[in-house]
């Protein structure tokens, strides 16, 4: 399957649900940007380590590198793989040292975290980077921008008026 690298360029308080955080991805080598909404403390795991901070004792994902690599396992990505009913699932792509992959369904916040820790790439499946990513693109937006009515002439109103009334559209 095609993947797409993913490069995190923001995290910002959710304006639409309190004590959310939404994490934003801008995918490598296109216009595309893909959104999701993450809970306070894995925003708080994800901004510590964006921001190079130094904490006295590890975090939640801070453990979960160290078990890792006591286990002699090693991440070698994390892929969001599907979004279903506005969940992300996402997939730890993790090898031994014989070079064995297995591969862990994790929560995307889990795994963008992990994935900082650790030094390694978050990809996209393209398909799903087809259907949920948003465009940057705004060309097409503002030449297809709708009229408002400062851009009408009298006679094109006047018509436009006349048609209405005489299918009773209005």
């Amino acid at each position: 399957m095609n993947k797409t690298k993913l490069n995190i360029i923001a995290i910002a308080d959710s304006q639409s649900s309190v004590g959310q955080y939404v994490l934003v991805f801008e995918a490598e080598g296109t216009d595309k940007r893909i959104t999701i909404n993450v809970g306070r403390s894995e925003a708080q795991s994800i901004a510590v380590h964006l921001q190079q901070q130094d904490l006295k004792r590890p975090m939640t994902h801070d453990l979960m590198k160290t078990v890792l690599e006591a286990g002699q396992l090693h991440l070698k990505e994390i892929r969001m793989v599907d979004l279903v009913d506005d969940i992300f699932y996402a997939k730890l792509v993790l090898i031994d040292d014989d070079g064995s992959q297995v591969q862990i369904d994790a929560r995307m916040s889990d795994a963008v975290a992990l994935a900082l820790r650790c030094d390694r790439h978050i990809f996209i499946h393209d398909d799903l980077l087809a259907r949920i990513g948003l465009s940057t693109d705004l060309s097409y937006a503002i030449a297809n921008q709708p009229k408002t009515l400062k851009d009408f002439s009298a006679d094109e109103l006047k018509n436009m008026l006349q048609e209405s009334v005489s299918k009773e559209a209005f």
